[in-house]
């Protein structure tokens, strides 16, 4: 009896000593993250807006090196956050039982962005890789915004009409998309004679896809008094925001001058003006051969 105890005592003991030998030389524990290489890909993203995502930094592999603790790294210019965030200590192994932060793409330019960063830890360090591309509405017209539309000189209570086509220039996503749609939100007058002037074939809100063109005629509605008459056309759009919100706009100088319209003789005067062109004519006539008469 009192030898078995002493076996099964070797025997316990024999077993811890293999366990903590094999556990010794066990590879430490690492850090992963999901995804997996700590790529984290934005896509497309429409200028003036943000997108969010997230990356997962987990423990993984044998209990050697302890409990995993880190710091999430600060990003900068359009990718946020730009500070950094501490982490841990995380015990157990699994991305469920990971420490996640959320980034977030702000494009300002129709480019793709790429921020390389290091996720940094007590079992080794793990890449954090942040890509996006900015896509978006392109306006663009003629005249160019920014043109004065002259409508030289007319006569009151005429009009002149110009034309202005406005265009969406995008090509990013190749097919209508709100990424890429290009909302004209109104047209505006102001200045001092914007009653004068008006457009015609616009409607607040009508959206242009890529490569679409909008046609519409600039009217001056020529009235009293006579002289100069200036105002300024401003086009409101969500180019630089989010689908249907304001974002940049446009403007033209116009002007136009207003005439007092030349005086139309009336039919009886230029009958009177008539018979007495005629008979000056006659008189001359008549002092000619009289004189010759009298040579």
């Amino acid at each position: 009896m009192r030898s078995s105890i002493v076996i099964w005592a070797v025997v316990q003991i024999s077993a811890a000593l293999i366990a903590t030998t094999a556990a010794a030389q066990a590879p430490p524990g690492t850090i992963q993250t999901v995804p997996g290489n700590g790529a984290v890909s934005f896509g497309d993203v429409r200028i003036g807006t943000t997108a969010t995502d997230s990356i997962t930094a987990f423990r993984n592999g044998s209990s050697v090196g302890g409990a995993l603790s880190g710091t999430f790294p600060a990003a900068s210019g359009v990718f946020a956050p730009t500070t950094t965030q501490a982490f841990g200590p995380i015990a157990a192994n699994g991305a469920a039982a990971g420490a996640t932060r959320n980034y977030t793409f702000t494009p300002t330019a129709h480019v793709t962005s790429t921020q390389n960063l290091t996720i940094t830890s007590n079992l080794g360090n793990a890449p954090l890789n942040l890509s996006g591309t900015g896509v978006g509405p392109i306006y663009d017209s003629t005249p160019a915004p920014g043109s004065t539309l002259d409508f030289g000189t007319v006569d009151i209570g005429d009009s002149a009409s110009l034309n202005l086509d406005v265009t969406n220039l995008s090509t990013e996503i190749g097919s209508a998309d709100p990424l890429t749609d290009l909302t004209l939100l109104s047209a505006t007058f102001s200045g001092p004679d914007a009653a004068a002037f008006s457009i015609v074939g616009f409607t607040d809100g009508m959206v242009l896809s890529e490569l679409d063109v909008a046609n519409f005629q600039v009217v001056f509605n020529a009235s009293a008094p006579p002289g100069l008459k200036t105002a300024v056309l401003t086009i409101l759009t969500d180019e630089g925001a989010a689908l249907g919100q304001a974002g940049n706009s446009f403007t033209y100088d116009l002007q136009g001058f207003a005439q007092l319209a030349a005086p139309v003789p009336e039919p009886t005067s230029l009958a009177l003006w008539a018979i007495g062109g005629l008979g000056m004519a006659f008189a001359a006539r008549r002092r000619r051969h009289s004189t010759s008469q009298a040579a």
